[in-house]
């Protein structure tokens, strides 16, 4: 039997308005999102249709949703005296990129506005609510950030027999970083229970990486793992948010039941 999870990060640039369209706010106010509006706001950011296909042992698909990342805030104009503050889910980072606690905590971020560019989160957020502002902007629009992670992969480890890898397909350019991560704890996260593990409760999870060849890596590489793993995932950032960096990661797993 296979199992596989596909996950795309999709770029910064050209996404600086999927999050809040381009606008204008008299005063202190929220600015209007256009993803997650509803109470059945499960997934974050992106909303873009999935490009790859289904299949019957895909689980998820090629969905650029299984994504936690920064938000950025634009601007042509001269905002740097308004901050801007984003409400959601998420959470705080380390000096590494990864979480130090679960994704689906409430987290609210305040940054100072732009001027006549872009400024950026320093919280990754599953699920963007609102933003805030405590001042009146003009031309203003929030977007996809360009560091994250990809949300948690639980492997099938209770198997057999243990066969699995995993690979980054850098499409593109190489303007991008990653680093791939495994551990034997599971996060304090919503199906995080299944299985025989307890879920790591408190900080962050211990996070150890999968293999040299994916660590502050900028181009294609495969790698299997060789021995089996709780949760498994990808720490991203883009080095040059002016060019088009995405990557496409994919786990596998075979084995007998």
């Amino acid at each position: 039997m296979s199992l596989a999870t596909i996950i795309l990060w999709q770029p910064a640039v050209g996404n600086n308005d999927v999050i809040a369209p381009l606008q204008d706010l008299g005063g202190a106010g929220n600015l209007t999102i256009t993803t997650n509006v509803g109470p059945q706001n499960a997934l974050a950011y992106p909303v873009a249709p999935q490009t790859m296909p289904k299949g019957p042992y895909y689980m998820g698909g090629a969905n650029p949703n299984n994504v936690a990342r920064t938000v950025l805030i634009t601007s042509s104009d001269d905002l740097s005296g308004v901050d801007f503050t984003v409400t959601g889910l998420g959470s705080a980072v380390d000096g590494d990129g990864n979480p130090t606690g679960p994704l689906n905590q409430p987290i609210s971020d305040t940054v100072t506005g732009p001027n006549n560019d872009n400024v950026e989160t320093t919280v990754i957020f599953k699920r963007v609510d609102s933003i805030s502002v405590d001042g009146a902007v003009t031309n203003v629009s929030a977007g996809l950030g360009t560091t994250g992670i990809t949300t948690y992969i639980f492997p099938d480890y209770d198997r057999r027999a243990w066969y699995a890898s995993c690979s980054v397909q850098v499409l593109g350019t190489s303007s991008i970083e990653y680093t791939a991560y495994q551990s034997l704890n599971k996060p304090s996260y919503p199906g995080a229970n299944s299985g025989n593990f307890v879920p790591f409760i408190g900080g962050e999870i211990p996070a150890f990486e999968v293999a040299t060849s994916m660590t502050a890596a900028t181009d294609n590489q495969i790698t299997k793992l060789d021995f089996p793993i709780a949760s498994l995932w990808l720490s991203i950032a883009e080095t040059d948010p002016l060019t088009a960096n995405s990557l496409i990661f994919t786990f596998l797993q075979q084995g007998i039941k």
